[in-house]
């Protein structure tokens, strides 16, 4: 339907715009399609094949993971499918395709008390993981990283590995879920009484675990432990 000259019909260019906009159509041509343009001036509605729109539905929660670390404070995550049913022609399920619980919330032996030097030994871990694997060059790299950038709620929960002499560092993979975060996804609003919530790397953002140690608290409901207003932890 392009070239000079072209007439559009009313439904063609209010499909496409819808198309774009919504990324869902309203319609198709069926006996216009091949057409040459200048035929189609004036075609509406009457005579085409709407398209099937469906919206999706969440699935029944997954079970939890086991926790992702054995102390110092790891994470169990459920997760979900848009899939009962799965959307047709129409936008994902609102809402979140996973949930998570802090677990396993006492220190290790080894853990620092001071939560940046916590979350530079967290970024250790992975950077040491990485060149114990081979997946950085131990002629390379040191068996030492630190966080990315603290002060970003993205980068704050990435690890930078430190490179020997002579070389550059290396910006390189996620914290581990349930490392401190100092700078909290500002997607997810909290009641003001919960004062005792947890800034924590989750799926390589930092979020904000409520008072009772839940992500995010509107998939898990109201919990007694949040009525009392504690002072603010990390």
């Amino acid at each position: 339907m392009g070239g000079h000259g072209t007439n559009f019909s009313r439904c063609s260019v209010e499909a496409f715009k819808t198309f774009i906009e919504k990324k869902r159509g309203n319609c198709l041509f069926v006996e216009n399609v091949h057409k040459p343009a200048s035929n189609m001036k004036g075609v509406t509605l009457n005579g085409l094949l709407p398209l099937p729109v469906q919206k999706g539905s969440w699935g029944e929660w997954g079970p939890f993971s086991p926790c992702s670390r054995t102390c110092g404070t790891g994470v169990m995550i459920s997760q979900r499918e848009c899939d009962s049913p799965k959307p047709v022609n129409s936008a994902d399920c609102p809402g979140n395709g996973y949930k998570a619980k802090l677990c396993n919330l006492k220190p290790c032996a080894t853990d620092s008390n001071n939560a940046v030097q916590l979350a530079n030994n967290h970024a250790t871990e992975v950077c040491r993981n990485f060149v114990k694997t081979g997946v950085l060059s131990s002629a390379t790299f040191l068996q030492k990283g630190h966080v990315y950038n603290i002060k970003d709620t993205l980068m704050g929960c990435e690890v930078m590995c430190q490179p020997k002499k002579g070389h550059h560092r290396q910006r390189m993979g996620l914290m581990p879920d349930g490392s401190p975060c100092f700078k909290p996804n500002s997607d997810y609003k909290f009641p003001a009484h919960d004062k005792n919530v947890k800034y924590r790397c989750l799926k390589g953002v930092c979020q904000v675990f409520d008072c009772a140690n839940q992500f995010p608290p509107s998939e898990f409901g109201k919990s007694p432990k949040c009525e009392k207003s504690e002072i603010i932890g990390w």
